[in-house]
């Protein structure tokens, strides 16, 4: 069986592992093929539709186009569409409307078209839905494969993930934590602005082994991204044995995390929930055992549940 990979743009980033990994559990099953380049499309739509049952994976709406062309010349085909994040959301947050717009009228194209959409999480799911309507859906969320089974207690070194000027929001942190003196340790690609110059802040930069450096260096892991799906990054902290702490809007609300681990995006919130965990220490797996569950489940279990039943 052909399992046909539509995707001629640049993977990086946790995006890019999360893909990799996909692609390797459709390879031990089916003959992998993926289409790299935009010059290529013309061959691979040649090669689908001369197969006898292909399967075909897209990660962006900017493909939806030669999506509706496949299913004009070839109706029965089955196109899967991972959505990894709210392209929408994330291209109005940069001011980049005429792309927002595109990708709103690519998704509408996939979902008339008949194509499942593949959603990371369940919050993910009904941002989309509340745009373009009830789509045809599995939910595929990042697992680790295995259990955890020491989370350390907060200790007031926390670690923060993100650039600036982003839909990681990392400046509400920021400003939360300047007025305390818990050590707050970055991870990013850009180097920290003179308004963040605090002693208790440390920038770290782009680290090659981002698992090792919150392991030696935090305890917990904060987030507060405005437009994601379910981030690597929440599974690489909990593999450094560090809690994490979640706000409770999109895109984590529907995440299984207790209320204990959770904040709002007000200001002094998250100030307030890291001191009650300082004053009143949490054991964060036994407060959050339905979602240490759900980031245990063997990884190429649910990608082939998602995309090859």
């Amino acid at each position: 069986m052909i399992f046909e990979v539509l995707h001629p743009f640049s993977v990086d980033a946790g995006f890019g592992k999360r893909f990799m990994m996909i692609m390797e559990v459709l390879s031990e099953s089916h003959e992998l093929y993926w289409t790299r380049r935009i010059l290529d499309l013309p061959e691979a739509i040649i090669r689908i539709l001369r197969s006898q049952d292909p399967t075909i994976l897209i990660y962006t709406s900017v493909i939806s186009p030669t999506v509706v062309l496949l299913k004009a010349l070839r109706p029965n085909l089955r196109i899967n569409y991972m959505v990894r994040g709210d392209e929408w959301g994330e291209f109005i947050y940069q001011g980049r409307r005429l792309r927002a717009w595109f990708a709103l009228f690519g998704q509408r194209l996939l979902r008339t078209a008949g194509v499942r959409f593949v959603f990371v999480s369940w919050d993910l799911k009904d941002r989309i839905e509340a745009r373009i309507g009830d789509t045809t859906h599995v939910i595929l969320p990042n697992t680790l494969g295995h259990s955890i089974s020491q989370i350390k207690v907060f200790d007031g070194r926390i670690g923060l993930v993100g650039d600036f000027a982003s839909v990681k929001n990392i400046e509400y942190v920021l400003e939360e934590l300047s007025k305390t003196t818990w050590e707050c340790h970055l991870f990013g690609n850009r180097t920290l602005p003179e308004t963040w110059n605090n002693r208790n802040i440390i920038s770290h930069g782009m680290v090659d082994d981002l698992v090792a450096e919150l392991k030696e260096n935090c305890s917990l892991v904060v987030f507060s991204s405005l437009s994601e799906g379910f981030p690597n990054v929440l599974l690489e902290a909990l593999e450094a044995g560090c809690s994490v702490l979640v706000h409770d809007s999109y895109p984590f609300q529907q995440l299984p995390i207790s209320k204990f681990w959770r904040y709002n995006l007000e200001p002094g919130s998250l100030r307030n929930r890291l001191q009650q965990l300082i004053d009143e220490p949490r054991d964060f797996l036994r407060d959050n055992r339905e979602f240490m569950e759900l980031v245990a489940k063997d990884w190429a279990a649910t990608v082939k549940a998602a995309f090859l039943c």
